[in-house]
């Protein structure tokens, strides 16, 4: 007996690799007996009579209507930490380009090509995009999973002082955290103590909207960095998994973010920051995973 399976975005061959003849490849959702799926929204699509499993490669699941497809017989699967390293990579990305402005330093290289004298140029503009070193600023990991013990264990390496919060953490997850990593009874103390936040949580109801005015309103951490850049009064930043897959807030001077709205949308998830005329917006970074 075969089996169809259907790819709703694209997944590695090393991953299909591990099918066998029974299995066959069908561009038909409807079709399906199981269907492999990453970011794609699964709401408004509706499952064939034969789909048995749908198979989601990451952590989160809602982008498809598992409730729903429950109550059809139709099981969901997810791989927990399967891309974690990835992520983890990406974070650390992140606070990097949070602390030095490297893509306004690309931005003026691609501005001033054509400038014959640009090497004494380059030595006169250098000064405005050095930004900090990350190595003994504080990073607070809130959700301490296969993600962020990774996080959490390479910025130790990288010289940071790492306090880490999880009112769920496991045995196996303590133990595979380095000893460096200062443990937090509350969010409220990363909150304040912190230069970088990165979050990972899954989307429950009781992790929406936990990054909101009343818990970053007075979370002001002083001596991030010391220069000022003007920005726009307000902006948004569309975030991933509800509250955040990877978010980085970085502090700048006096001013940290003060968030105003989350939206309600489970899918969109939109952010709305206001912030101080001395905040960076390079010094604001949200990862998409």
């Amino acid at each position: 007996m075969n089996y169809r399976y259907n790819c709703l975005n694209p997944i590695a061959e090393v991953g299909l690799g591990n099918l066998d003849d029974k299995y066959v490849r069908t561009e038909k959702f409807e079709e399906a007996d199981a269907v492999f799926v990453r970011s794609a929204k699964m709401d408004e699509l509706a499952p064939g009579a034969n789909l048995l499993a749908v198979a989601r490669a990451g952590a989160g699941v809602n982008n498809i209507p598992h409730a729903e497809y429950a109550k059809k017989g139709i099981v969901v699967f997810n791989t927990p930490g399967a891309n974690a390293n990835g992520v983890k990579e990406l974070v650390l990305a992140g606070m990097l380009l949070a602390s030095r402005d490297i893509v306004g330093g690309i931005e003026w290289v691609k501005q001033n090509v054509a400038d014959p004298a640009i090497n004494k140029s380059a030595e006169k503009a250098k000064k405005a995009f050095a930004g900090i070193e990350i190595q003994g600023k504080r990073l607070g990991v809130i959700g301490l999973g296969a993600i962020g013990q990774k996080v959490a264990n390479a910025a130790v390496g990288l010289g940071m002082e790492v306090f880490g919060y999880d009112p769920y953490l496991s045995v196996d997850a303590a133990w595979n955290l380095d000893h460096a990593v200062k443990h937090c009874k509350n969010v409220e103390t990363i909150y304040n103590a912190c230069d970088f936040i990165t979050i990972h949580v899954p989307a429950l109801e009781s992790t929406k909207g936990m990054i909101n005015a009343e818990t970053t309103y007075n979370a002001h951490h002083v001596g991030c960095c010391d220069y000022n850049v003007k920005v726009e009064p307000s902006f948004v930043l569309n975030l991933c998994y509800v509250v955040v897959s990877a978010c980085i807030i970085s502090a700048c001077g006096k001013c940290l973010v003060n968030v105003v709205a989350l939206s309600d949308n489970e899918n969109a998830n939109v952010l709305t920051c206001t912030v101080g005329e001395n905040y960076s917006a390079a010094n604001l970074l949200v990862s998409v995973t």
